[in-house]
C-alpha cells in the first residue's frame, strides 16, 4: 500500500478512451504494483515527472524493444519534449482531454506519431475518472478529485510554474456532481492551490457542505487571512491542509519568489487554522542560497515551537525550466576557474 493519495492521471486518461475503440484498459502504478512487461500490449502510455524520468525512459525503452508503441506525457515531457521524444513513438504536451482521444484514434488507424499538443483552456464536461481500474486498497486516500488546474504563483522552485499551465477552474456543479458519486466519506483535492481564487473556493466550499465529506488539500499561508474562507473550510469538512511555509529565513523567501509568506504571521496563521480543527502539514525546503548548516536545527526548533502537526522536508532542486535552474547555471558560470 502507498501512504499517499491516488494519482488522477491514469484514471482520467482511461475515462477519455473513446468507447468505439472497444479498448481493454489496464492501469499500473509502479509504487503499488509491478509492471507486467510480459504482457503484449498494443499501446503503453506513461506519465513522467522529473524525479521519475530516468525510470520512465527505462520502462518505455523496454516496451519499445518488445515491439510495443509508447506514448509519453506529463510535466517533464512538457518541459523537455525533445528529450522525451527519443524514448517514445509519440508525446503529449500539455493537457490531454482533447489530444488523448485523437491520439488513440490515430493509433487505431495506424497514423499515430509525433507531438500532440494542447494549451487550450480546460475542457468542460470532464468524464468521471475510472477509479474502478486502480488497485483496490492501494492508497491511503483512493478518492482524489480536482477543481482547479495550475497556479498563479511564481515560486522559483516549482515545476507547475515552469510548465506554464496557466490557471483553470472547473464548473462548481461539475466538481460537486463528481464528488457526490464517490461513496466514500473521505476525499482529497489534488489541486496545487485550491484557494488561489478565494471567491471560486468559497462557492465550491458552500456547495460541498451538504455532502458532509471529510477532505484535505493544498493551499498557501494566505488562506488564514480570510476569515470567511476559514469558516467555510471548517464547515465543508476540511480536516487537513498542506501549506508551503518553505523556510523561516526572510531573505530565502524573497529569493524563491515567495515573499507573500510573512514570517511574522506564521504563528497567527497556524493558530487560526488550528482553531478550526484543521491539521497542518507544513512543507520546508533546505538548500536555498545563503543558508548554512544552522538552518536544520533552527527549522526543527521553530516547527516544534509553532506546533506544526506534520512537517515535510525537501531539498531545493533546480528542476528544468524553473528559476532555480537559472540560478544554478548562473552560480556555475560565476565560479568557473579563471583561465
Amino acid at each position: 500500500m502507498s501512504f499517499r493519495e491516488a494519482p488522477l492521471t491514469a484514471t482520467t486518461l482511461a475515462a477519455l478512451v473513446p468507447q468505439d475503440l472497444n479498448a481493454d484498459v489496464k492501469i499500473v502504478d509502479e509504487s503499488v504494483s509491478k509492471i507486467p512487461f510480459h504482457i503484449k500490449f498494443d499501446l503503453v502510455g506513461i506519465s513522467v515527472l522529473t524525479g521519475t524520468a530516468k525510470r520512465a525512459y527505462e520502462v518505455a525503452d523496454t516496451f519499445r524493444k518488445n515491439g510495443v508503441a509508447v506514448v509519453l506525457g506529463g510535466v517533464h515531457v512538457k518541459l523537455l519534449p525533445d528529450e522525451a521524444m527519443k524514448h517514445a513513438d509519440a508525446i503529449v504536451v500539455g493537457f490531454a482531454e482533447r489530444t488523448w482521444p485523437r491520439l488513440l484514434s490515430d493509433f487505431a488507424n495506424n497514423q499515430m506519431g509525433g507531438v500532440y499538443e494542447d494549451q487550450l483552456p480546460l475542457k468542460p464536461g470532464m468524464p468521471i475518472p475510472r477509479r474502478d481500474l486502480q488497485k483496490r486498497f492501494g492508497y491511503t486516500m483512493p478518492n482524489t478529485v480536482f477543481a482547479t488546474r495550475g497556479c498563479r504563483g511564481r515560486c522559483d522552485f516549482c515545476s507547475v510554474v515552469a510548465a506554464n499551465f496557466g490557471w483553470h477552474k472547473r464548473a462548481v456543479d461539475e466538481v460537486i456532481d463528481e464528488i457526490r458519486q464517490i461513496k466514500s466519506k473521505r476525499i482529497a483535492f489534488n489541486d496545487v492551490h485550491l484557494t488561489d481564487d478565494p471567491e471560486y473556493a468559497k462557492e465550491l466550499l458552500k456547495a460541498l457542505i451538504p455532502l458532509k465529506k471529510k477532505w484535505g488539500g493544498l493551499a498557501s499561508t494566505k488562506v488564514a487571512m480570510d476569515d470567511e474562507l476559514l469558516e467555510l473550510l471548517q464547515k465543508s469538512g476540511c480536516g487537513y491542509l498542506l501549506l508551503g511555509f518553505e523556510t523561516f529565513n526572510r531573505k530565502s523567501l524573497s529569493n524563491i519568489n515567495k515573499g507573500f509568506n510573512k514570517l511574522k504571521e506564521y504563528k497567527n496563521v497556524i493558530k487560526k487554522i488550528h482553531d478550526k480543527k484543521i491539521i497542518i502539514q507544513g512543507c520546508f525546503i533546505f538548500g536555498i542560497d545563503g543558508e548554512d548548516k544552522s538552518i536544520f536545527k533552527n527549522t526543527v526548533d521553530y516547527i516544534q515551537e509553532l506546533k506544526i502537526d506534520i512537517p515535510r522536508y525537501a531539498v531545493f532542486t533546480p528542476y528544468p525550466g524553473t528559476g532555480a535552474l537559472a540560478d544554478s547555471r548562473l552560480f556555475i558560470i560565476n565560479n568557473e576557474p579563471e583561465s
